[in-house]
């Protein structure tokens, strides 16, 4: 299988060079099973950004318009890696730990015969939250991209938060949702008094509810263009 792991960055040379690092163990014990590539998508003038993807071996993308938020960003990643059986929603704030990977595909495969969404456990929620809302952090497969999200990775509509409420909400409607409590990774939250992208993330949150209530109740359009399909 190849899985792009897709990684938003705002300006975090330190928690992107965190999350980066992370990922090491991952690619280097599944590569002789599958493909796995990282792509981070940064601001046109992350020169920081640009260097540690490099060190890394990751493949690097620039967002054409600044400080649009994580699901432009998700986007933009995947217009640039375009081809992939499967993509992770990353960011630069999730450290990884040991055999995240392996337990996500493990539940691919054997909750949801190879196709969907799996959400991991970033340690926010409890199980019956996330059963009854949504995961943060999830990897889609690529049929499930092109057949119940309408070709993205993430509804352009958002700026902050609500992308993973869609998505989830999506592939619940069709039973093609799991989630993969022994995944583990480690979320460096910051909150809204963290830096510029948390900042800017509690500005636009008021707004994003009521978006995803608008979108929800029209059976969530794709009123939109599709990057994949």
């Amino acid at each position: 299988m190849k899985i792009a792991i897709l990684t938003p960055t705002i300006y975090r040379p330190a928690g992107l060079r965190r999350s980066l690092s992370s990922l090491v163990y991952t690619v280097q014990t599944l590569s002789s099973i599958h493909e796995i590539d990282i792509v981070v998508a940064a601001e046109k003038d992350d020169v920081e950004a640009r260097a540690i993807a490099a060190e890394y071996g990751a493949m690097f993308t620039y967002c054409e318009e600044p400080l649009q938020g994580p699901a432009y960003a998700w986007n933009t990643a995947l217009k640039a890696a375009p081809d992939y059986d499967a993509y992770f929603t990353g960011s630069d704030d999730v450290e990884y730990t040991s055999g995240w990977l392996e337990e996500v595909l493990r539940v691919l495969k054997d909750e949801l015969d190879g196709s969907g969404l799996v959400g991991i456990n970033d340690g926010r929620w409890k199980r019956e939250l996330v059963m009854r809302m949504c995961a943060t952090h999830y990897l889609m497969t690529r049929d499930f991209i092109i057949n119940h999200m309408g070709g993205v990775v993430a509804q352009p509509f958002y700026h902050a938060d609500f992308t993973d409420m869609e998505a989830c909400a999506r592939s619940r409607l069709v039973n093609k949702f799991a989630w993969a409590e022994n995944a583990l990774v480690i979320h460096h939250w910051n909150g809204p008094n963290g830096d510029l992208g948390y900042q800017r993330a509690t500005e636009k949150r008021p707004l994003m509810k009521p978006l995803y209530e608008k979108r929800k109740a029209k059976g969530f359009p794709n009123d939109f263009k599709a990057i994949i399909s």
